[in-house]
């Protein structure tokens, strides 16, 4: 009965043991997955930064280009 007892437990372990490596390896795919959607975020971020900025220098420039031209018109 003691030995019947021992060999339930054995296999609650190795059933225990089984699931949490699937438990680990789930969560070690999803930590990577997080992981390289960050890495992209980052990614995004960077360039819509770069591209408001663009946006802000071209616009600087066409406003500059727009006073200089109703300028100059005024002069005449």
């Amino acid at each position: 009965k003691l030995q019947s007892k021992v060999l339930t437990y054995k296999r609650q372990v190795e059933e225990a043991e089984e699931i949490a490596a699937v438990n680990l390896a789930k969560y070690r795919k999803v930590q990577h997955e997080l992981e390289d959607a960050e890495e992209r975020a980052d990614s995004a971020e960077t360039s819509m930064s770069k591209l408001r900025a663009k946006s802000r220098s071209s616009t600087s420039v066409q406003r500059t280009t727009t006073v200089s031209s109703k300028s100059m018109s005024r002069i005449e």
